[in-house]
C-alpha cells in the first residue's frame, strides 16, 4: 500500500525509535485483505478514509503509540460503542470506527467525511462528557494523520499525554 498521510507512522515503523517501541517491539499492521473485510463489515463495502487505511495497514492490530484500538475487533468495538450512544440517546447513523479507547470514553472517525477526517470524542458515560457536557465532541487535531503525527512524536520522544 502506497503511504500518502502516514509517512511518520512509516517511518517510525521503519527506524523504532522511543521506549515503547523499544520495549514493545514494531508495530503489527492488518493486511490488505483483513481491512478489505473491515471495509465491508463496517462501510457498506466502500473504502474506508485514506489514512485510516494506512493506519490499520502499518499498526492496526498493534500500534506501538499511545492508542488503544480493537485492531481486528473494531468492527464489534465500534458497534459496542454505538449501543452505548444510543443509550445515551444519541443514534449515528453514519459509518464511523472507534480509533483509540479509554474506560467510558473513545475517539471515532465519521467514515464518509474524506480521505483524512476530523477525529471526535464520545463518552459512554455523563463522567466521560467534556467539560460542556457534550456526548460527543472535537478533538483538537484537525485531521486524522494530525492525531497519529502527534502521538509518533510523544513515541519517539519517549513522552505521554
Amino acid at each position: 500500500m502506497e503511504i500518502i498521510y502516514l509517512k511518520k507512522y512509516e517511518q517510525y515503523k521503519k527506524n523504532g525509535i522511543g521506549r515503547r517501541y523499544q520495549t514493545y517491539g514494531s508495530p503489527i499492521g492488518l493486511s490488505e485483505a483483513e481491512i478489505a473485510q473491515m471495509e465491508l463489515e463496517m462501510n457498506n463495502g466502500l473504502p474506508f478514509p485514506k489514512a485510516y487505511r494506512e493506519f490499520l495497514f502499518l499498526g492496526g492490530e498493534y500500534a506501538t503509540i499511545q492508542i488503544s484500538n480493537y485492531g481486528k475487533n473494531t468492527p464489534k468495538g465500534t458497534e459496542y460503542y454505538r449501543n452505548g450512544l444510543k443509550k445515551r440517546k444519541v443514534n449515528i447513523i453514519r459509518p464511523f470506527a472507534v480509533v483509540d479507547l479509554f474506560e467510558e470514553c473513545g475517539t471515532f472517525i465519521y467514515l464518509d467525511e474524506g480521505d483524512n477526517p476530523q477525529p471526535k470524542n464520545c463518552s459512554l458515560h455523563k463522567a466521560y462528557d467534556s467539560d460542556d457536557d457534550e456526548i460527543i465532541w472535537n478533538t483538537p487535531y484537525k485531521t486524522f494523520s494530525e492525531m497519529i503525527d502527534e502521538l509518533i512524536y510523544l513515541a519517539e520522544n519517549n513522552l505521554v499525554v
